[in-house]
């Protein structure tokens, strides 16, 4: 009988590492999501990030059960190339928001403005 040994190594950091993670815009979304479970609303609600075929990305935060259920904002719009582009509106319960390929991250920027009522 032949045991085997498992050699777990550990990923090199690399040089300049730090251990403490920046408050990014991702960041902060997790941080709201995570605000928002309370053991029932994520069970029913949600983030949702997609990507578009155009190419782009589609941002969806299920605002129902939140203190943000009842807010609206306006459909706001910003084509400044054909990949560089903004749409972002909250109605009915929901903040949804699409953009080019590289604006992910200004998506969940408006969001979290959203969010926090600097929009």
């Amino acid at each position: 009988m032949r045991s085997s040994l498992v050699v777990r190594r550990r990923l090199a950091r690399p040089r300049g590492y730090a251990h403490a993670v920046s408050r990014t815009a991702l960041a902060e979304l997790q941080a709201w999501y995570q605000s928002q479970c309370d053991g029932d609303w994520e069970h029913q609600y949600g983030i949702s990030i997609e990507s578009l075929d155009h190419p782009g990305w589609s941002l969806r935060v299920d605002l129902q059960g939140t203190d943000l259920a009842e807010r609206m904002l306006e459909p706001l719009e910003e084509r400044r190339t054909a990949d560089d582009w903004l749409y972002s509106a909250a109605r009915d319960g929901q903040f949804r928001a699409a953009g080019g390929p590289r604006n992910l991250d200004e998506m969940i920027d408006v969001f979290l403005r959203f969010a926090r009522e600097e929009l």
